[in-house]
């Protein structure tokens, strides 16, 4: 057997006995960083088939890394569960600094025991994901439940809603909207709307107002009630949707993606590549 050099072992234990200490310092609310003791019940066939059939879900938070200056990420899909722990079909739409990767494939696996508590994995052709799964302790199929990214490569959290179909989203909506913009150095700046719009057969008139912070020098940009057009497109299977707007005259078109929850509610994200003027977006239009 090969001797380990002293000055390995030494750095080894100098990282063991370093990290709890760093990592206890960034926690807020007075947490440590010890291993969790779960006293939840194991996940049974009954428990399982309270999660059954088609769900949409958006989640958004910020990536983890250094070396990133933009941390924002955003996610947006479906999926359709057996009931007997496995995610058989879906897509997501994935946004962030490190790339945009629109309609995704995606499988998976998950728990759920009769406190409600679960957990949920996603896979598809670019990533895998793991989400801590929180449903309302109520008797019967899971309506809506909580999702927070429990694999240490994002802080993002969101909601999973039992998902209707929508054959026309024609009608009033309001909606709002948060992100930042990506920048290649400085600070990312932070930008919010929120208005409403109408759709007809395809067509869409709205108005807006836009917050833009100036991260570098303290200030920001409000403009009110801002009239806008755009187009969307009839949800598919999965209540997927494509929604174009033009916030300018002659400007730049910005493309969301969308997923109809049901006729009066739909999760938004955009799909363009982000940029210091096309900042990333998430958010939700109600009717």
């Amino acid at each position: 057997m090969r001797a380990i050099p002293q000055k390995c072992l030494s750095l080894v234990g100098l990282i063991l006995t370093s990290a709890p200490v760093l990592m206890a310092q960034s926690l807020p609310f007075g947490l440590q960083n010890q291993p969790a003791v779960s006293k939840d019940a194991v996940s049974t066939d009954s428990d399982l088939s309270n999660f059954t059939g088609q769900y949409s879900f958006a989640v958004q938070g910020a990536l983890v890394g250094k070396d990133i200056i933009s941390r924002k990420v955003g996610i947006v899909g479906s999926l359709v569960s057996d009931g007997k722990g496995h995610i058989i079909s879906g897509v997501e739409d994935y946004n962030s600094e490190i790339g945009t990767f629109p309609a995704l494939p995606i499988t998976g696996t998950y728990t759920l025991n009769a406190a409600g508590v679960g957990t949920l994995t996603l896979k598809s052709s670019q990533m895998t994901q793991t989400f801590s799964f929180f449903a309302p302790q109520v008797p019967g199929r899971v309506q809506n439940a909580t999702l927070t990214e429990s694999d240490g490569l994002a802080g993002v959290t969101g909601s999973i809603d039992k998902q209707i179909a929508a054959t026309s989203l024609d009608g009033g909506y309001n909606f709002s909207l948060t992100g930042q913009t990506v920048e290649t150095s400085g600070l990312p700046n932070p930008v919010a709307l929120g208005g409403n719009f109408v759709a007809t057969t395809g067509n869409v008139l709205g108005s807006t107002t836009f917050f833009v912070g100036e991260a570098q020098m303290g200030g920001a940009v409000v403009l009110p009630a801002t009239p806008f057009q755009a187009t969307i497109t009839a949800p598919d299977s999965n209540g997927r949707l494509a929604f174009t707007v033009i916030f300018a005259p002659n400007g730049q078109p910005a493309h969301f993606v969308g997923y109809a929850l049901d006729p009066t509610h739909i999760n938004f994200l955009t799909l363009d590549r982000a940029s210091e003027f096309l900042p990333l977006l998430t958010g939700q239009a109600v009717r």
